[in-house]
Order: C-alpha cells, then structure tokens, then sequence
C-alpha cells in the first residue's frame, strides 16, 4: 500500500512539473469532485466489509457470493446515472469552476460511471482478508495511471488526456481485480453449503452512519480544493493544490492502516474479542509516523517544494507547512471513525459530519487569504479528534 501511495505521490510531482500551475490546479480539483462524488460507493464497500468479514468468519460461503451479486447489480446502475446526470450539466460545472470547455467535465462522469466498480472489488478483496492481493491491485493500478495519463499529456492532450487516462486505468484495474475474486470465489470450499445469514450485526440500517461517516470524510479531505478553485484565482488554486498534495502526504499512512483494521475489528467483534489492542496499534503507528511526516514538512518547507515541484510552485512554501499540520487531525480522524464503524459505534459518524460541515462553512466565511482556509482546517479537525476521543474515553469508563 505504501509502494501505491509512493507512485500516486509520483504521478502528482510529474504531472506539477508537466502542466501549467492553473492546469495543475484543475486536475486536482476534478479528482476531488471524483472522490466527493464517489462517496455513496464508498458507504456501500465499508457496510459490504463488514458484511462480508462477519460471515466470513462463520463460514457462511453461499451468503457472500449472493452479497456479491447484489451489490454489482446497485452499483452498475449508479455509474450509469452518475455519467448520464454529470454530463448534462458539465457546461455549467466548467464555467463554475473557471474550467475552458465541458469535456473535461464530461470525461470525469465518465470516469465516475467506471470508477465506482474499483472500490467494491476491494472490498471484496477486504472482506475475504486477501490483504496481499489487495495491496497489488492497489499498486497496480496507481501504475496503470501514472502510465496513461503522463503518456497522453506528453502527446499535447492536457486535461483531456488525464481524464482519459483515469478512465482508462480503472478499467484495466477493474478486469485484473476480477481475477482472482474470480478463482477465490471457484475454490472448493466456496460450493460448501451454509444457513442463511444472521444480518443482526449488519442490517442495512448500518449504511446511513457508514454513508454519513464517508460524506464527512470526503467534504473533511477534498473540499477545499473545490472551494479554494471557486474563491482564488487560478494561479493560487494550483499554488495551494501544490502545498495540499504534500501537505496529504500526512494521511497515506492511516488510508493503508484502516484497510487492515476495519475488516480485522470486523472479524473479533464477531468472535465476541477484545478490539482495544487494535485501535491503540493504529493510533499510535499513524500518530508517530503521520506526525513525524509533518513535522519534516513544517520545518523545511521551502526544500520540499524546490525538491518535489521547482522553482514555479515556490511561493506556495508560505503554506505547505501549515497543510501538513492542518492534515495530521484528519489522518487520526480516519482512523477512529473506521474503527468505530467497525464496531457499530453508529454516533462517532454524526459528529465527524457536522465538524466537517463546520469546516466547509468556516472555509467560505473565512477565506481572505490561502492560510486562513488552513487554519479552518485545523482547528475543525482538531475539535473532530477531540470529540471523538473523548466519546471513547467515557464509554471504556464506564464498563
């Protein structure tokens, strides 16, 4: 997961020193409308874990091959309306965002309609504890788009072509991902037959936190490029992309480490096992290394730009110091909301919502200046870790 999240950090300095610093800009914000929009997916993968983990452990072979059925069906048909509704008004989206031309915006739909597959052969991959496999389809596919998109923008297709180039790296994940979830689910002991599945742990009930948890999620890490795009100039919208992308750097270590952990909580709590080793595990690991990540950032901002970037993106080492610190609370937040979604700890998802809908309104109230968008950052995600450790605190109290 580290060589993947190594090679997207790659792909995004080549593609800083390839495009202009307002294409720059633009890129990043489309993938952060990609990931926004994207987040329903992600509800369905997390419950789908969950789901797939608990009757996993119990053996229930048949129960999981019919979970997977249903939930290709579902999401084949979000893709097709994402598309056909994002391309109906990508005119208006291009002029919103100051973007020349709605292809760009049409090529991203289309993106979304392939994209929402990957993640739900993940999570089957997750589910299934096939955490090996998992981590090379991830690897892979960053390849796949490093590969394609560097390749279409060195032959003058610019935004188009990464847009392209996305797209056409998911498929390629997509059909290797198939796979093996292919063979696995053709292996002997998958024709055993089980009893029906006792949904008492996993009820649907359990997507409104998940979507709830995902939302907050996605408006926490990709909003503000978005706003930033809307509020500032070109110019500072790729300055700001530029201090974000190493600032985010911060979050890597969690994203790899709550692959492992939900699916792994998932599976003791069925067993009726203690999870507290788990969380204070992961904790500390992204504590240490999360924050050892953004201290180096903070204290030498102005080589981490000429390395990474060069010399055009220099002024934005005013602010990557500052983005690596804002992030640090949300790598933490990551953390903790997948490992009480784990557990069913439905209320930790509500409150990681409204402390992200804090940030989007205190980025557009307090915006005079790319800092100020920062310290939002900051201070919303620091109340966010707060709230939630003192949630858990008081609940192992009181047993």
């Amino acid at each position: 997961m580290m060589v993947a999240n190594v090679i997207n950090y790659l792909f995004q300095l080549t593609m800083g020193r390839m495009l202009s610093i307002s294409a720059y800009g633009e890129m990043n914000t489309l993938m952060s409308i990609l990931l926004v929009l994207s987040f329903p997916v992600y509800s369905v993968t997390v419950f789908l874990t969950k789901r797939l983990s608990h009757n996993f452990a119990l053996g229930r072979y048949n129960v999981i091959k019919g979970l997977i059925a249903r939930t290709y069906r579902g999401v084949l048909v979000v893709g097709v309306v994402t598309f056909l509704a994002g391309s109906l008004f990508a005119n208006r989206i291009s002029g919103m965002l100051k973007i020349d031309g709605a292809i760009p915006i049409i090529l991203l739909f289309l993106s979304i309609g392939v994209f929402v597959v990957v993640p739900i052969n993940s999570a089957i991959l997750q589910g299934i504890h096939r955490f090996r496999m998992l981590s090379f389809l991830a690897a892979a596919s960053c390849v796949f788009k490093y590969v394609l998109c560097v390749g279409l923008v060195a032959v003058g297709m610019g935004l188009n072509g990464i847009m392209l180039g996305l797209m056409l790296s998911y498929v390629l994940t997509i059909y290797i991902s198939d796979i093996p979830i292919r063979a696995e689910l053709k292996s002997a002991r998958w024709s055993i037959s089980n009893n029906q599945e006792d949904a008492s742990d996993v009820s649907l009930s359990f997507l409104i936190p998940v979507t709830a948890a995902n939302l907050a999620l996605a408006v926490f890490s990709q909003t503000d490029q978005i706003l930033v795009k809307y509020f500032f100039s070109p110019t500072e919208a790729g300055m700001y992309s530029s201090a974000a992308i190493i600032g985010k750097a911060v979050m890597y270590v969690p994203a790899a480490i709550v692959t492992s952990l939900f699916p792994m909580v998932a599976y003791s709590r069925a067993r009726a096992e203690s999870t507290v080793g788990l969380i204070v595990k992961a904790f500390a690991i992204t504590l240490v290394l999360s924050g050892g990540g953004a201290f180096i950032i903070y204290i030498v901002p102005d080589l981490i730009i000429s390395l990474f970037f060069g010399a055009k993106f220099m002024p934005a080492s005013n602010i990557v110091g500052l983005c690596a610190v804002a992030m640090l609370p949300m790598a933490l937040v990551m953390v903790l909301i997948n490992y009480n979604l784990a557990r069913n700890k439905t209320l930790f998802a509500y409150i990681v919502l409204l402390c992200a809908i804090g940030q989007v309104v205190g980025i557009i109230v307090f915006h005079s200046e790319l800092a100020s968008v920062l310290r939002v950052i900051l201070i919303s995600g620091s109340l966010c870790v707060t709230a939630l450790l003192t949630l858990m605190a008081v609940e192992y109290l009181r047993r």
